[in-house]
């Protein structure tokens, strides 16, 4: 009987022995370094003195007494109680000192 239980032992033992010796140390998953978007794409509305801003196309656009101002096409950029430039798109853009910074 002892026989028996040592040959089954070894039939458990043998397959997960020999599948150990045939795995790599290069199938081991390694971790994938996660980069920052690039913020090239960012766009600066750059202050220009007190009274208005130099928009990223080169247009100069005069500052009103709640701190928006209008575009050249008409639509108006309002500026939040937090500072932020809310665009007429959607985006908001966060103020990096006395300029701000759009997506």
């Amino acid at each position: 009987m002892k026989n028996t239980t040592m040959l089954v032992r070894a039939a458990m033992v043998l397959p997960v022995l020999a599948l150990g010796a045939c795995m790599s140390s290069s199938q081991v998953p390694r971790p994938v370094a996660v980069s920052a978007p690039p913020v090239s794409n960012a766009k600066l509305i750059r202050a220009e003195g007190t009274s208005g801003y130099l928009l990223p196309d080169g247009t100069r656009v005069m500052r009103d007494t709640e701190g928006g101002f209008q575009l050249p096409n008409g639509a108006y950029v309002q500026r939040s109680t937090s500072g932020d430039l809310l665009l007429p798109n959607g985006n908001v853009c966060r103020p990096t000192g006395r300029d701000y910074l759009c997506p």
